[in-house]
């Protein structure tokens, strides 16, 4: 589905619902309703994957960064799945050159299986 994530009603059920670097154009305001609709969306044993930028007081923010975005705190993508299994979790650290000037970002990462 191509769509846009902040007024997209999702209407069908899904085995896996992924999601990458998309999440961080998620207000904070919203963010909560939005992971119950995708959760809700999941079939059982299904699975959602995403991946988010963290926000960390050390990493400067990216030369490129757009002003849309709104950057997670450490752990709370992990939040919104304390009912499911996860299967997979972590925060990186990752070297980037997307605007030809070298960064950093912090990524939280997961996959969960809706139980």
């Amino acid at each position: 589905i191509l769509a846009d994530m902040l007024t997209y009603e999702i209407d069908e059920e899904y085995d896996v619902i992924f999601s990458v670097a998309t999440l961080q154009y998620l207000p904070a305001e919203i963010r909560e309703g939005r992971f119950a609709q995708l959760k809700e969306a999941t079939r059982p044993g299904g699975f959602n994957t995403h991946s988010a930028f963290v926000k960390k007081p050390f990493i400067s923010k990216a030369p490129d960064a757009e002003s849309t975005a709104y950057p997670y705190r450490s752990g709370e993508l992990f939040g919104y799945y304390w009912d499911w299994e996860i299967l997979y979790c972590t925060e990186d650290i990752f070297d980037c050159n997307s605007s030809g000037v070298p960064h950093r970002h912090a990524v939280n990462r997961i996959i969960a299986r809706k139980v």
